[in-house]
């Protein structure tokens, strides 16, 4: 057995980690009496389904977790997780026999990953990842006297990503963005609980759906200039245009890094691994944008162009209605990149040695797409710079003794 799913001692006993696998619909009854991919609809494909969820968090002996975009405006992953659990009793293995649940083991079953904030409070839960299995690898010592296997879990994105339906019989006709959106996942039936769309701003010309539901999804987040991807909870989310700059999580700092004492917060996380970078490949002067069946547009700036010489970006196959959709997204393209300039890519954080300030350890678990943080490097040798980033991507690394929370970030101008 595992000692993960006890209190997490770095924190003295304030958050715990709870893994549940999904093991029937109902008491009694098996996630598979139908097919998890019918195109009917009938199926049990969505994250919700009335599952009923078994807490494995005895067996755990090690948690990752992954997500996000490398770039603000680029395509979010379908994010991953991989669960190591100590397998010597042969409860994840089909074969062994063993069973106590009332569906059979497999890859397709729903996996949760969340946290307890409080353990005083165990019916409150954040969720950090939930997704499905996508396949299971024993590993055996010498004799197999210790047995652990690997569950490698795929985020919702995934789901999407698998299911490519026939074209339409007849055509969608033009939509707004999260018109379209909304469109693509009623195709899978996603229930309205797993969905959380904002309003867009672009419009998407008229398509017969015939690619899977995740680039449909993925090319109306691009016309928008937005972002589509799945939270903690598996909710299909989708941001408009300008959700960095208009979003309260996105334009309020969440929380500070590396400060010793940050003007009006005491919740200081201690930086860890910082990863900066001036880059010459990060500007792009010379930006070249087309909708099908438009006409280009470019946006330059001399500038840039005398500074660093023309540096070009071509982005040719946008599915937006009107050239002056595409001629905004240029502008704002080339106002981010056209400037070089020291950029904090990447920080970890690790055990806080403060277990009572549950509002600081909250930036471990409760730290979202778009957060609006404040980061500062602080060197020994006494110097210093701080910048206010935007997260895009997390990485968790947990243990039964250790937990470290990697952020991916982007400059807040985005």
């Amino acid at each position: 057995m595992s000692d993960i799913g006890q209190p997490l001692s770095w924190l003295g006993g304030k958050i715990g980690l709870l893994v549940e696998i999904a093991t029937s619909v109902s008491p009694g009854g098996g996630i598979w009496d139908t097919s998890t991919w019918d195109p009917g609809g009938t199926g049990t494909w969505n994250l919700s389904g009335g599952f009923e969820y078994e807490d494995i968090t005895e067996h755990v002996e090690k948690v990752q977790i992954r997500g996000g975009q490398e770039r603000f405006d680029a395509r979010f992953s379908t994010g991953s997780a991989r669960v190591t659990v100590d397998n010597t009793t042969g409860l994840f293995t089909p074969n062994a026999g063993a069973d106590p649940w009332s569906a059979p083991f497999r890859p397709g079953r729903v996996v949760r990953i969340s946290v307890i904030p409080d353990l005083t409070d165990l019916a409150t839960t954040v969720a950090l990842f939930t997704g499905r299995i996508d396949s299971s690898n024993d590993r055996y010592t010498a004799q197999g006297a210790d047995i652990t296997t690997d569950l490698n879990l795929i985020g919702p994105l995934g789901t999407l990503s698998a299911y490519e339906p026939l074209a339409l019989a007849v055509a969608t006709g033009a939509e707004t963005t999260d018109e379209r959106i909304e469109t693509a996942l009623d195709r899978m039936s996603i229930p309205a609980g797993e969905r959380s769309v904002q309003t867009g701003i672009n419009n998407v010309v008229t398509s017969y759906l015939d690619q899977s539901v995740l680039e449909e999804c993925q090319r109306a987040a691009d016309a928008e200039g937005g972002a589509f991807f799945a939270d903690g909870e598996g909710v299909y989310t989708f941001k408009a245009r300008n959700w960095l700059t208009t979003d309260t999580r996105s334009t309020v700092i969440q929380g500070y890094i590396g400060f010793e004492t940050p003007a009006g917060s005491p919740n200081a996380h201690i930086i860890g691994d910082p990863i900066t970078s001036w880059e010459l490949a990060r500007v792009r002067n010379s930006i070249h944008y087309m909708r099908n069946g438009g006409t280009r547009q470019v946006e330059t700036d001399s500038v840039s162009i005398t500074t660093y010489g023309e540096r070009t970006y071509d982005r040719l196959n946008l599915n937006n209605t009107t050239d002056a959709e595409v001629l905004a997204l240029a502008v704002r393209a080339l106002s981010v990149y056209k400037d070089s300039a020291v950029r904090i890519e990447e920080v970890t954080i690790a055990a806080n040695d403060d277990p009572s300030n549950l509002d600081l350890n909250a930036l471990f678990y409760d730290t979202q797409y778009g957060d609006l943080l404040s980061v500062n490097i602080r060197t020994l040798q006494g110097w210093e710079w701080s910048q206010n980033v935007h997260v895009i991507g997390v990485t968790h690394y947990i243990t039964a003794d250790d937990w470290t929370v990697t952020l991916t970030l982007d400059d807040s101008l985005t």
